[in-house]
Formats: C-alpha cells, structure tokens, sequence
C-alpha cells in the first residue's frame, strides 16, 4: 500500500492484490485486519457505493500527486484545478525509509501483542503444574492402596495356611490316638479335616495317612 500507485482500494481488490483470492473468508480476513488497525488503516464507504475501501493513512492525506503525469501540485495550484482532476489526485508512494519505518512499527506491535496474549495465560503453567502434582498423588495413592490390598491378602492368605496346617496336625494327632479315647465324631471330624487339606504340610513325619507324612 505504501508503493502503490495509489493509497485506497476496495478491500476485495486488496485481498486479490496481497492473497490472489476474493473469495469471503479472504476478504473478512483483510478486512479484520484493516479494521483491527485503525492507526494504519482508513476503511469507509463512498457516498453511493456499497462496497468498503481501505486506505493507508500516511498516504490519504495532501493529495497534491498526478500518478499518471508524476506532477506534483501547490495546495494553491490543486484548488485551481478542475474539480474532476482534483479527484484523480493522490499522493506520492512512501520512501523506502518510511516503508521501512512503517513495517517496523507494525512488527513491533505484533510482537507486543505476542508478549501481552502470552502475559494474560501465565495461569496455563501454573495449573499444568498443580495438575501434574494431583496426578502423581493420585498414583502414588492407588500405588499405595495396591500394594496394602496384596499385603493383606498375601497375610490372610498366610493366615489359611497357618490355621489349615494346624487343624490337620491336630487331626493326626487324633487319628494317633487310641479309638477307644475318642468319639466316634471327633474321629471322623479328623477325617474331613486330612481328606479337605491334602496339600497341607504337616510336622509329624513319622506318621502316615492318605499319603502325607
């Protein structure tokens, strides 16, 4: 817009001329853009026209240049000029140092605007942090919670083994017994317990029954 010919131009005509597309998702992007940056941009409307112009500031001001001739006019000698003619005026295209200073700008607000989104979402560490921490206290407490639930079972699992183991050494010593000294439910209650626990090891070896020792 600074080295154009001339300064304003319909926003569909920009966006053709910048993005080679005049498509409406091209169009409202530049017009958000021109709209967004009122400190560089003019956009408005001519009287009887519909369609919305946009116009670098720096350069829609002092129209005293003929584009077409490359004559510069006086305020003095544009007033006296057709009025036709006046409208045909503009202005000259930038420098290259004011280009340069104009992009300038624009790169710094860009870059200050970075800086302020990035400033306005110093909450997401914060609370990716807290997350995490939540998280790892989580799983350590299921860890934790895991690891008591197998040690009770390992316990009560050690617990049947022990009592089963007991039952069956009082059950031989039952059984060694003379019948005459026990009664008949005891004795078969001794049975049950060997026949129901044939895997149990037992601290009697010298005695045999159902194949244990």
């Amino acid at each position: 817009m600074a080295a154009a010919e001339r300064p304003e131009r319909k926003i569909v005509d920009w966006a053709n001329e910048l993005d080679r597309n005049r498509d409406s998702e091209t169009f409202e992007r530049w017009k958000g853009v021109f709209e967004g940056h009122r400190e560089f941009f003019l956009v408005y409307k001519l009287a009887g026209e519909d369609d919305l112009k946009a116009a670098l500031r720096w350069r829609y001001v002092n129209k005293l240049y003929n584009s077409q001739t490359g004559q510069e006019y006086s305020v003095e000698q544009k007033q006296q000029l057709p009025e036709k003619q006046q409208w045909a005026l503009t202005t000259k295209p930038l420098s290259v140092e004011a280009t340069t200073a104009l992009m300038n700008k624009a790169v710094d607000l860009h870059t200050r605007a970075i800086e302020e989104l990035t400033a306005r979402k110093w909450w997401i560490p914060v609370v990716v942090a807290v997350i995490g921490a939540v998280v790892t206290l989580l799983v350590g407490a299921v860890t934790l919670a895991g690891n008591a639930y197998v040690s009770y079972l390992q316990s009560q699992h050690q617990f049947g083994l022990s009592f089963a183991q007991k039952n069956a050494e009082l059950a031989i010593q039952i059984l060694q017994r003379d019948p005459n000294q026990i009664t008949p439910e005891l004795r078969e209650w001794a049975l049950v317990v060997l026949k129901g626990t044939p895997n149990i090891p037992v601290r009697d070896p010298g005695y045999v029954f159902f194949g244990r020792k």
